[in-house]
């Protein structure tokens, strides 16, 4: 065999945005790869249906850089033109076609100046035709791709208002208020912000969202056939990859460990993973940031253990899986398990590994450090390990997701799936009553209430807390349908019914609650971001004015002060 070059390779590379070969994939459809990994999304198989339809006079996209804004004005584009449109014109700012005698006209970015027009100017141009204090009677159809920031400003304008009577009022109602009725379903504001790549499909049953598709089709088998052929297949980390992710024994696994991974970083809600921010993602986990000419030169062979995508996940610059080093399985503490690794790794040659990981490479190799050659089998056995061995073979591990940082994870999932927890709501409150400094006595109806401290003297050794009962408490699950955008629930909603005064528990704040409630005491980090999020939640309850108010002593003894038909009621108890 002799070496080969494979131009996907480097097709995907440049998809990264720190591409040791430069990052030229970034902006809509600008070359034949770039259309050959289009995703079809609901954009496609929906909005640009009605758009053909003549439903709407005005598509306004919002999102941010990368969420494939101007690719599916691309694609409108595109189907204008196999229905034998007249192209009028086309530059870097967008286009201008009729058919079947209407206009349409799409705008890439009307965020921006372009040819010495400011964005105002542009968008006055664009909107001249709906000027005026009703919907105009005309066959003309604008598509804008806008920052939601513009859209606000630019409609806001004084001169706006007056000037675009009918167009500020629909924008701004169907864009910036609340409200369910809108005025007019000519126009509509699609968000991509709210656009979700991943799905709650996190146990090999489906492979069905934007995510899936694009791995897929990165790893599918036939743009690797010519690395079947090249003499360095055997130390190439980018075909291991690919194969680990795409054809390999345990793929499927694979590719649903690292949605995994995906999943979590949306559904802690600290950032919005765009199309363009997945593909290069992806882009690195595949290639490492190597092309094939880089693995030929390489003077000694690359070996997997370092580029292997288990482990170059956790050292990537890339901004989106920065945030999976949190996530990292060998951070966890688990000491049975690696002292039993340690032993394995000892004993340089075994008979156990191969049964966790039959497709591994991991052997010990020279100049290999115990920490070294751990860190990556637990990063491994997370990924690809055979998971029904965990409980017989290893010691301290039962499933994969012992490897991360939640506890709690697959009860978040299951209530997002509508699975009803019954013990969720108390559980809750426990929970945000541990935040609130107050420890569980296990005395009367403790369970089943959520206290919020009123005030704590040290010097008298006396807290005084309201006595809230769980029961006027709810746990909903709000559904997310923008659109036609892709989407998911992924918060829940926690909410006192007798006031409406509610707060919002992503991932990260549900799992921590939910770690208070059996008793565990996080980090003081961990603390704090929780009390952070629910400090506006618990200062307007701290405002409603209760019946009930629980006194806690010092020594333990807890008085229930309960105010009922105009009388005082106090009741003792001692622990």
């Amino acid at each position: 065999m002799t070496q080969q070059h494979n131009e996907w390779v480097d097709n995907l590379l440049s998809l990264y945005q720190h591409s040791l070969i430069g990052n030229k994939e970034n902006r809509g459809l600008d070359s034949d790869f770039a259309r050959q990994t289009y995703i079809e999304t609901r954009l496609d198989t929906e909005l640009l249906q009605a758009v053909m339809a003549g439903k709407y006079k005005i598509v306004f996209l919002t999102g941010n850089p990368g969420d494939g804004k101007t690719a599916f004005l691309e694609k409108v584009y595109d189907k204008l033109r196999e229905l034998n449109s007249t192209e009028k014109k086309k530059d870097a700012a967008g286009w201008e076609l009729t058919y079947n005698d209407a206009t349409y006209t799409a705008c890439y970015d009307a965020s921006e100046s372009y040819q010495r027009k400011s964005a105002d100017e542009r968008l006055r141009i664009l909107f001249a035709p709906f000027q005026g204090n009703s919907k105009p009677n005309i066959q003309h159809v604008v598509l804008i791709a806008i920052n939601d920031g513009k859209l606000h400003s630019f409609f806001h304008l004084p001169d706006i208002k007056q000037d675009f009577q009918w167009l500020s009022k629909t924008v701004i109602a169907k864009a910036f208020s609340s409200s369910q009725s809108h005025p007019d379903d000519s126009v509509v504001v699609v968000n991509l912000k709210e656009r979700t790549l991943i799905d709650l499909e996190l146990e090999q049953n489906s492979e069905s969202s934007l995510f899936d598709k694009l791995l897929l089709l990165f790893t599918d088998k036939q743009h690797w056939d010519i690395c079947d052929i090249c003499s360095s297949q055997s130390h190439c980390p980018i075909f291991a990859n690919a194969r680990s992710l795409g054809f390999g024994e345990s793929a499927k696994q694979s590719r649903t460990r690292l949605k995994t991974f995906f999943a979590i970083s949306h559904l802690r809600r600290q950032r919005h993973n765009t199309m363009r921010d997945v593909r290069s993602a992806l882009s690195f986990i595949i290639t490492g940031n190597l092309n094939c000419q880089s693995v030929h030169d390489c003077p000694e062979p690359i070996t997997l253990s370092e580029k292997h995508y288990f482990n170059s996940i956790f050292s990537a610059k890339d901004e989106t899986l920065q945030e999976f080093i949190e996530l990292d399985p060998s951070r966890i503490g688990l000491s049975q398990l690696d002292r039993q690794l340690n032993v394995l790794f000892h004993q340089k040659a075994n008979t156990l590994l191969p049964t966790l990981l039959p497709n591994s490479n991991m052997v010990v190799k020279v100049g290999d450090t115990s920490e070294k050659w751990m860190t990556s089998i637990r990063r491994e056995l997370f990924f690809e390990g055979v998971e029904k061995a965990f409980a017989t073979d290893l010691q301290g591990l039962n499933t994969a997701f012992d490897l991360l940082p939640y506890r709690y994870f697959d009860r978040f999932i299951k209530h997002l799936q509508g699975n009803r927890d019954d013990k969720l709501r108390e559980m809750i409150c426990r929970g945000i009553s541990q935040t609130e400094g107050i420890r569980d006595t296990g005395v009367g109806e403790w369970q089943n209430h959520l206290l919020i401290r009123v005030t704590q003297s040290v010097k008298e050794g006396l807290t005084i807390c309201k006595k809230l009962p769980a029961n006027e408490f709810e746990v909903l699950t709000p559904l997310n349908t923008p659109p036609f955008i892709e989407s998911i629930p992924d918060r829940i909603i926690f909410k006192h019914t007798q006031t409406g005064i509610q707060c919002v528990l992503t991932l990260d704040v549900f799992e921590i609650l939910l770690r208070m409630a059996a008793g565990q005491l996080p980090s003081s980090n961990e603390q704090q971001a929780v009390l952070d999020e629910l400090h506006d939640f618990k200062s307007r309850l701290h405002r409603y004015q209760a019946k009930d108010l629980l006194l806690i002593e010092s020594n333990g003894q807890v008085h229930h002060i309960t105010q009922r038909n105009g009388k005082i009621i106090r009741q003792t108890e001692s622990t």
